[in-house]
């Protein structure tokens, strides 16, 4: 049986099928660009934040791709 991977593992996993190119110069500027984005309600690139609460309260972010 393999083992579970750990949630943002398979998060990260999924980076294989995006946009292959550079989306920050630094990763400082990445979080502050995703920051800004999930703040403002404005694209990162073609990628819209999208946050949400479940019944127990707590918050989820999805990014919706709109090219």
């Amino acid at each position: 049986m393999e083992p579970r991977t750990p949630a943002p593992c398979r998060l990260l996993a999924r980076f294989d099928r995006l946009d292959r190119f550079i989306w920050a110069t630094s990763l400082t500027a990445l979080f502050r660009a995703l920051s800004d984005a999930v703040e403002s309600g404005t694209p990162f690139l073609h990628y819209w934040p999208t946050t949400t609460k479940d019944e127990s309260g707590r918050a989820h972010l999805a990014w919706q791709i709109h090219p």
